[in-house]
């Protein structure tokens, strides 16, 4: 069987966080290579394109009389490559000037037992291969093509393209019961309904089959064959009752289960989908957080403007957490499987996240542990949420170690639990400073998409070091904790008290990210001048929580490390939130519920502060600010100014005026805990962050 490219097992690991890191990226340099190519079968690339001068041909005979033509589909009667190329979809017909040598160049398939493992075994089910180079600007239909020799043709096969979900259009019963498997395999109706993609930052890493993300995406309506298409209003209304375009959440109402009246849809799904429409107020996208932890992924849905339904988790401490911060979500404190179990509980939210527990996945995990087994059943339980939710779209994150060679197993049975639900995925090991965090984080996340979506891509990059090409510079560690320089006092930091070093470490430069990953054990991380640990409140803002988030129940630095990056979230999620609105024909800005009454401009400490308003947001930024000289701190003490706080460029940016019908004036100065701005003199408990001890005051 074919092995997909994962890292390779070659040395022992220490069981430090870490150093499990490092030792990862020793190894996710040691993909599993191509094996040879063969010598009758060349994968496409743009340099081979440029190579001499072809002729295209609509037809070639072979000196056998067999006839090739365009747009045929033969059998190879000697599968190549890794995976195996069993069946060519003849695109064109080549003739080299120099070699006067005649080539297939088309589109390369394999069977499902090719695939090792993540896609489900049906017979004579097929997958169209796609290797791409992001160099290329050319279409992946295109750089998909392959030649192979025309003495390589076996005989000519019938191709069903299909949307539609297994098991329509493949092979008659009646036939399989007449004739036989033998006679089926050989000679029945081959069916496509999805795509494999694997993703090269290079030619020299295509050609050593390193690639930096992959896709199992599902055939498109607009791709399918005429007659084998299905409308994907109809695929989605099949599989989770319709859907809401625009949100399923409506105040007051929750995420109600969402119809689509087939019968009114006038033609085409796609043409429905693109023509514009009008959102009622409040209306958003629902969402639900699984193993949500202290709460990480549901403030980024929240701060990108989705609506939290639910949350689950089974650790007391996160869900003391949880219910502090998301009064207004319906939070579950109990095991995924009860979770999934309970019949009573019945959701149908656009976007899902799913974070289970990563230990057993380290590859330093080389022993087993007294909860490997558990854990193992929990990821495997999240395609049952899949299942039981029926979100539109979803995500996971996952230590990187999963694509370790150890665990090929595991993770693909993991794709193939999706792929049985109809699911187009994607995945690729994230570095999370490309999106701001101020931490040399990595994590391994899947994007899928419900049948009848198209598959999201992954987000473009914000950062980079060198903070070229329209990107800007990583985030410091300096930047990330400018605006705690003006907290008066909090629970959670109190440097004059926190844990000073009897002998002081090696002072760092603050103008550039941690030097290290910050963990549930709080890792090797400490203050860069050297004396004292950081903060329970500087962890949680160096892992992307913004500051007013509560943190009780104990356990706090475990909660901070465990956690998923809100920040990162919030990116990720304002992609997903934006591609979404595209599906469903949304102008979310230019249809806001009431009209824009801002910008005002006021200076505070010699900044300049913007505030612009529109529908039922309202935006500051400071347009002056810009990171401090890094510098070490003598004593680690806490600035103190009296003036007004004001909120840095990477904190709190868009706050939500949910009860405004659009008639009534905003107020001019505005109290919030949340980003749900109100307009209340007093934070209330029923709000969704902070406490009355230290909310979030924007003055303007």
């Amino acid at each position: 069987m074919a092995s997909l490219p994962f890292l390779n097992d070659g040395q022992d690991y220490i069981y430090v966080e870490e150093e499990e890191e490092n030792l990862m990226e020793v190894d996710l340099a040691n993909l599993i290579d191509l094996t040879g190519d063969s010598p009758y079968l060349r994968r496409g690339s743009l340099r081979d394109r440029g190579r001499g001068r072809v002729q295209a041909y609509q037809q070639y005979t072979r000196e056998d009389g067999m006839a090739l033509k365009v747009g045929m589909v033969v059998e190879l009667n000697q599968p190549s490559g890794d995976p195996k190329i069993r069946f060519l979809k003849i695109r064109s017909i080549i003739r080299d000037d120099h070699t006067h040598e005649f080539m297939l160049r088309g589109w390369a398939y394999s069977r499902g037992r090719d695939l090792d493992g993540i896609v489900p075994l049906k017979l004579n089910e097929v997958y169209l291969l796609v290797f791409t180079d992001n160099s290329d600007p050319r279409p992946w239909e295109e750089q998909a093509l392959v030649d192979v020799h025309p003495s390589k043709a076996a005989r000519q096969r019938e191709l069903r393209t299909t949307n539609a979900p297994f098991p329509e259009w493949r092979f008659r019963a009646e036939e399989y019961r007449k004739k036989g498997r033998e006679w089926v395999t050989s000679f029945g109706p081959l069916v496509c309904r999805y795509r494999y993609f694997e993703y090269y930052n290079g030619p020299s890493n295509r050609d050593a089959r390193k690639p930096c993300e992959w896709a199992l995406s599902r055939v498109t309506e607009e791709d399918a064959d005429d007659r084998y298409k299905t409308r994907n209003d109809v695929i989605v209304n099949n599989w989770r009752g319709g859907k809401t375009r625009g949100g399923s959440y409506l105040p007051n109402q929750g995420s109600r289960i969402p119809t689509v009246d087939l019968e009114q849809v006038p033609g085409p799904s796609e043409r429905a989908a693109i023509e514009p429409i009008r959102l009622l107020p409040g209306q958003r996208y629902s969402a639900g957080d699984a193993f949500a932890g202290a709460g990480g992924v549901s403030r980024g849905m929240e701060r990108a403007g989705a609506h939290v339904v639910f949350a689950i988790d089974h650790w007391s401490p996160a869900v003391a957490s949880l219910r502090s911060n998301f009064r207004q979500s319906d939070i579950y404190h109990m095991d995924v499987t009860d979770f999934i179990n309970n019949r009573s509980i019945n959701y149908r939210v656009d976007l899902l996240h799913l974070s289970p527990p990563c230990q057993v996945w380290s590859p330093a995990h080389t022993r087993p542990g007294r909860n490997d087994e558990d854990n193992t059943a929990v990821l495997f339980s999240c395609t049952h949420l899949v299942d039981k939710i029926r979100p539109r779209v979803f995500t996971l994150e996952q230590t990187f170690g999963m694509l370790h060679s150890r665990f090929r197993l595991v993770f693909n049975t993991l794709i193939h639990g999706f792929a049985m639900h109809g699911y187009s995925v994607r995945w690729k090991v994230v570095h999370l400073a490309s999106y701001g965090l101020p931490q040399p984080r990595k994590r391994l996340i899947i994007i899928g998409a419900g049948p009848g979506e198209k598959l999201p891509p992954f987000p473009e990059p914000t950062h980079s070091r060198t903070g070229s090409d329209g990107l800007l510079p990583l985030v410091t560690a300096w930047q990330a904790l400018a605006p705690l320089r003006r907290i008066r006092a909090h629970e959670h930091h109190q440097p004059a008290t926190t844990r000073r070093f009897g002998v002081p470490k090696t002072p760092w430069d603050p103008n550039r990210p941690l030097p290290h990953t910050i963990t549930c054990g709080g890792s090797d991380n400490y203050h860069w001048d050297g004396t004292r640990d950081f903060t329970p409140l500087e962890l949680a803002t160096l892992q992307g929580f913004p500051r007013w988030h509560n943190f009780t129940g104990g356990y706090i630095k475990k909660q901070i490390g465990n956690a998923f990056p809100p920040s990162i979230v919030k990116v990720f999620y304002e992609h997903l939130i934006s591609w979404l609105d595209r599906q469903d024909g949304v102008d979310r800005i230019n249809q806001a519920c009431c009209p824009p009454r801002f910008p005002q401009r006021a200076i505070v400490e010699s900044r300049e502060l913007e505030v612009t308003g529109f529908g039922n947001a309202v935006v500051f930024e400071d347009l002056t600010a810009q990171a401090p000289a890094a510098r070490a701190s003598p004593n680690g003490r806490v600035e103190v100014d009296d003036d007004v706080e004001m909120l840095d460029q990477s904190d709190v940016e868009i706050v939500d005026i949910t009860d405004s019908d659009g008639d009534e004036e905003v107020p001019g100065d505005c109290f919030s805990d949340t980003e749900t701005l109100r307009g209340d003199s007093e934070p209330r408990e029923a709000m969704s962050g902070g406490t009355s001890p230290h909310p979030v005051i924007i003055l303007d």
